[in-house]
């Protein structure tokens, strides 16, 4: 048995919308037959995986996917969450995950009150996402939420969250565009700077206690709120448990969910399936199974990159007084925006050597003495 018990699996490369943000691109626009999927079930079998979290593209979208849930109901395997926009999402749907035993959350991504049929390439996509969270609380769905951050919906983040909230979303997490596939080659999109990011962040933080927001939101890694629970955090902070150990790998600061891609190859997370030049070094598990992609030199590689290893690869970090604090930052943006798996993530050398750390908490004592008031 692994030592993990859950996949996220893309199903799918197809999809009913061309949005403008993917980072996917439209390159992934291709669908693994049924006969292969199945085939993967047997290796989840073999390694113990006991739960999937399908995406794609649109997961929903495949036509055989009935027969695909049925199959891995017969596996004991629970589908735990389904990432989609949401347009596909049916009352038959929903009673079909019910009659295979499946407590299932939904992520569900809306990009925007006023954006999210620009970024979507499709004019009612917002109104078919809102019903989407609508049906799903109705018929008892949990859902969650993935906005991506650009220009274009910076200015009505307030209000899109008190939006989602509206429609019963439990928990929601703000991500900056990362210039991938669609949003690298259309360019339809704007990105924002690093220090535009967290100002922005820091500018919606007091709201978020003056709303009195019970969703959980977290704005990338750098705050967390659970309103609900009257918690908040500031994930990026968690990392310096690390800084004594420089033979620690970088990825290590996080629980990562292997993805297994539509062409079978097993990839450390979510987002090597937008790093080309790190996907396509990944093994197939009909190459001798999960814990043989775990172990070859890519995937192993990847997981295993240290601080120490960095320092040696990048010398403005190895210079940098805040190497042991920020832990080197994402391997995914640095390569994705830096070219390069050890390039720097821009977003951390922000944060750490421009004192947001004070920022985001004057940010939420701000936001906490005006909740006070009224």
């Amino acid at each position: 048995m692994g030592n993990v018990d859950v996949v996220q699996w893309m199903i799918t490369g197809n999809c009913n919308y061309h949005c403008s943000h993917c980072y996917l691109g439209e390159d992934n626009r291709m669908e693994p037959d049924i006969s292969s999927l199945l085939s993967y079930i047997e290796y989840f079998k073999d390694y113990g995986i006991k739960k999937v979290i399908l995406t794609g593209g649109e997961p929903l979208i495949r036509k055989d996917l009935g027969q695909l849930l049925k199959a891995l109901y017969d596996a004991n395997i629970k589908v735990t969450g389904i990432i989609t926009n949401g347009a596909l999402i049916t009352k038959d749907l929903l009673g079909m995950l019910k009659d295979f035993g499946n407590d299932t959350t939904f992520s569900i991504s809306y990009d925007g009150d006023e954006t999210h049929d620009v970024v979507r390439n499709f004019k009612g996509a917002k109104e078919k996402t809102l019903a989407a969270f609508d049906l799903c609380r109705k018929e008892g769905f949990n859902t969650a939420s993935d906005m991506t951050f650009y220009r274009g919906n910076a200015g009505n983040l307030r209000e899109s969250i008190k939006t989602l909230e509206e429609h019963g979303c439990s928990s929601l997490k703000v991500s900056p565009l990362l210039m991938a596939g669609n949003a690298q080659k259309g360019k339809l999109l704007e990105s924002l700077t690093p220090t535009e990011v967290l100002d922005a962040f820091c500018e919606y933080i007091p709201f978020y206690f003056v709303d009195k927001i019970k969703m959980k939101v977290f704005l990338s890694a750098y705050f967390y709120g659970d309103g609900q629970n009257g918690i908040w955090d500031i994930p990026v902070e968690r990392f310096k448990m690390y800084v004594d150990d420089c033979d620690k790998a970088m990825c290590a600061k996080e629980e990562k969910v292997p993805f297994l891609y539509i062409d079978g190859r097993l990839l450390p997370c979510a987002g090597v399936a937008g790093y080309k030049e790190q996907r396509e070094k990944m093994r197939k598990i009909s190459d001798g199974g999960i814990e043989a992609a775990m172990k070859s030199p890519a995937y192993a590689g990847f997981m295993g990159y240290t601080l120490k290893e960095h320092a040696r690869s990048n010398h403005d970090c190895k210079e940098c007084e805040y190497l042991k604090t920020c832990m080197g930052g994402c391997r995914i943006i640095a390569g994705i925006e830096d070219f390069e798996l050890h390039g720097k993530d821009r977003y951390f050398c922000t944060y750490f050597k421009n004192g947001y750390l004070g920022k985001v908490k004057a940010a939420v004592q701000l936001g906490k003495s005006l909740a006070a008031l009224e």
